[in-house]
């Protein structure tokens, strides 16, 4: 067991320590209580550095949850609206646009479920991982499948799941 230092091994240094002379034994003791004092004092200094990273971290985390309940809210009060639109430019399909005003609320409240109750927050907030971003992507296929499925008679749907069936 040689250190890289000076080649002495733990029990060429133990047995240095026991063969030091009394004002060498309190030189020695006297090194140690001010080295000691010295790394509470840094300790102290590291704590309020801490302190500000853990502050730091923790407003960051709240302004990402803050984005992302902004972008999941602001996709859901688009879709919404851009149905009503429409609507309104198409008055002739009013029962369909109704019927596919059903499925995106279905598809909403079926995304919505999963975004909130499928994601692993803890995991989302240590790792800034979010899935808001993509929420827009995942509630559109969602409801092309549920207008698949109502309109199609699942046609897409039923292909889709044979090729993915192993």
């Amino acid at each position: 067991m040689e250190s890289e230092a000076g080649g002495l091994t733990l029990i060429d240094c133990i047995d240095a320590a026991r063969s030091l002379s009394p004002e060498q034994r309190a030189k020695l003791e006297g090194w140690v209580e001010k080295g000691a004092q010295l790394s509470i004092g840094s300790l102290t200094v590291d704590n309020s550095k801490l302190v500000g990273l853990i502050q730091s971290g923790y407003l960051h985390v709240v302004a990402d949850l803050k984005r992302e309940i902004r972008g999941f809210t602001a996709i859901n009060a688009i879709a919404f609206p851009l149905l009503v639109v429409v609507s309104f430019l198409r008055p002739e399909y009013v029962r369909e646009s109704f019927f596919s005003g059903v499925l995106l609320a279905l598809a909403t409240l079926f995304c919505a479920y999963l975004y909130v109750f499928s994601q692993n927050w803890l995991l989302a907030m240590i790792q800034g991982n979010y899935v808001g971003k993509i929420y827009a992507l995942y509630l559109g296929v969602v409801f092309l499948f549920f207008c698949d499925i109502a309109l199609n008679r699942a046609r897409v749907t039923r292909a889709v799941a044979r090729g993915i069936s192993f």
